[in-house]
């Protein structure tokens, strides 16, 4: 998840992560708003936990650029493929923009 400032790229990945928490737990949900799976982390005690087995690049465009390229050399890929699960449409259009342009595609 790429966006404006690091804040806000983990904002946008809470979705994600509320999402898969309860994926885990054999509960299948829509993906939902930043501020409704802020407040379930909140809850689980887990908005700052980082995702059990999973790997996630959040950050404004240079931090993902920069991790991006880290896990393809450790890995020795010889390209990659971004999914960006985010409740909000725009923002995940705008994670790849930012993307695109930080990889000055």
């Amino acid at each position: 998840m790429c966006a404006d400032s690091d804040d806000e790229a983990r904002r946008l990945a809470a979705s994600a992560r509320m999402t898969f928490t309860l994926l885990r737990r054999g509960e299948l949900v829509a993906v939902p708003p930043p501020e409704e799976a802020l407040a379930f982390l909140a809850a689980e005690d887990r908005a700052g936990a980082p995702r059990s087995g999973r790997r996630a690049i959040l950050g404004a465009p240079a931090r993902a650029r920069a991790e991006l390229e880290s896990v393809v050399e450790e890995y020795g890929a010889e390209e990659a493929i971004i999914v960006t699960i985010t409740y909000d449409h725009h923002a995940r259009r705008r994670s790849y923009e930012l993307l695109a342009e930080a990889f000055e595609l």
